[in-house]
């Protein structure tokens, strides 16, 4: 994904949404910007996202914009 992309897709996005990176398993490296979506973010000491259709009520789930690398 270019910059121009990214606008793009950010324009119709909720601009609220706290903004979440997706990470490798090893915690580190760098990968280009594959996609973007609209989830849940639970924080916690390793934190995860869930979909708006999985939300349980856990206290903490913030809407989240969740970037995901390409791998």
């Amino acid at each position: 994904m270019n910059v121009g992309e990214l606008i793009a897709d950010l324009r119709n996005k909720e601009p609220e949404r706290l903004v979440v990176v997706a990470r490798d398993a090893e915690g580190n490296g760098f990968s280009p910007l594959a996609d973007l979506s609209q989830k849940h973010y639970v924080p916690g000491t390793r934190g995860y996202v869930v979909s708006d259709d999985d939300l349980n009520g856990t206290i903490g789930e913030i809407p989240a914009l969740v970037l995901w690398p390409e791998n």
